[in-house]
């Protein structure tokens, strides 16, 4: 009976479509994916968890008890898998199922962290040299950045030697992962009081990096998408690091020019528009930065031109 209603759940069309407690769904098949019972049914409790995360708000996440138990047993297949060199389906779902879990919840961040998460995915960057594999755990250690309290823990010699080889990829999505990282590490002085001089490499390769990138709205081979912009916030009145500043006009930019309804009213709701027309009027911005803060509010005009009644559009221009 488990093993059919699983088996139902894994239809993506369910998952988003149909209206049922998402919240009491994902304690069920987390409390299931603790019992280590059948492989077959694990990489469906795996699959539907990676789905149903996105599913559920920041605050639900938090309040799961089973979360701990469940990201605890994420990561002991990610290092079985590792162990035994296997990049099967369950180990992608379960990069995945992590990688959303962790996205916008401090709290599974910090289960991430206490259950040795991050020894774990230095070893998965170490065995794996799939850009699929490596977007994944990158696309994690951005949401552990992110995290205030918790960022400092990525500021060790090991996991910057992986982030700085890796912002160097041919790969796009690789690059722009490595790149998020390294803008919300600099971006906290603290972090670096030490390491001034390696903070400064840094952001040159960031720089460096950056600017041989292609257009913002190309394409990538991972779906980039965000639940707020309220992390990009402080990277944008960052003048003093432009570099910094380039990178989260860029990325908001990308998904801007991907999924203009629901990016351009997150501007509005999350009231990021005069942050962009700071920028365009600061004489410390950089005329790259003025560029990439002027086109995104070029988009958000058109959008809401061709598709929103004017009044919905409170535009601070």
């Amino acid at each position: 009976l488990q093993k059919n209603c699983l088996l139902s759940l894994t239809n993506s069309r369910i998952l988003v479509d149909v209206p049922f407690d998402r919240f009491d769904a994902a304690k069920f098949v987390m409390r299931w994916l603790c019992k280590h019972e059948n492989p077959k049914m694990q990489t469906m409790a795996v699959s539907v968890t990676s789905i149903l995360a996105l599913q559920l708000s920041p605050e639900q996440t938090a309040q799961l008890e089973e979360l701990f138990m469940a990201v605890k047993e994420l990561l002991a297949i990610v290092k079985q898998k590792t162990t035994e060199n296997l990049d099967d389906a369950t180990f992608l779902f379960t990069l995945k199922a992590l990688w959303n879990l962790t996205d916008g919840s401090p709290a599974a961040c910090k289960h991430f962290i206490e259950n040795q998460g991050l020894q774990i995915f230095i070893q998965v960057l170490e065995t794996f040299s799939e850009s699929a594999i490596q977007s994944k755990v990158l696309g994690l250690l951005n949401n552990i950045a992110e995290v205030r309290e918790l960022s400092s823990k990525l500021v060790t010699e090991d996991v910057l030697k992986h982030i700085n080889s890796l912002l160097c990829s041919r790969e796009m999505e690789v690059s722009y992962f490595a790149a998020g990282i390294i803008a919300h590490l600099t971006s906290d002085r603290q972090l670096w009081i030490s390491r001034d001089f390696q903070r400064r490499t840094l952001l040159q390769d960031l720089r460096a990096t950056i600017q041989n990138w292609p257009s913002s709205s190309c394409k990538m081979t991972a779906l980039v998408t965000y639940r707020s912009f309220k992390t990009f916030f402080p990277l944008l009145g960052n003048f003093s690091q432009p570099e910094v500043q380039l990178w989260a006009l860029w990325a908001m930019y990308h998904v801007c020019s991907k999924n203009p309804s629901k990016y351009c009213k997150m501007l509005v709701e999350e009231e990021g528009l005069q942050l962009l027309c700071d920028i365009q009027e600061h004489s410390e911005a950089t005329p790259k930065a003025q560029q990439i803060a002027a086109s995104i509010l070029d988009d958000f005009r058109m959008h809401f031109m061709n598709y929103q009644r004017p009044t919905l559009c409170q535009m601070p221009f």
